[in-house]
């Protein structure tokens, strides 16, 4: 019997402009902030990068006003 991924066990990783659109934010500011070392956490798949939505939130609740 195969088993079936549920929708919580996938991951979601966007690609930079996908992510910058998440984020209201310029494709070039994310690649400026990877250059810089700083920005949300991102993973490198051989030359691909990829977001994952979790650290994307993660990042914007750094920032969230309270």
């Amino acid at each position: 019997m195969s088993r079936k991924p549920n929708a919580e066990s996938k991951v979601v990783a966007l690609r930079t402009p996908e992510a910058a659109a998440y984020l209201n934010l310029q494709p070039q500011t994310l690649e400026q902030w990877r250059w810089l070392k700083k920005g949300p956490t991102y993973i490198k798949m051989g030359r691909a990068i990829r977001y994952r939505i979790e650290d994307l939130n993660r990042f914007m609740e750094t920032f969230a006003v309270n």
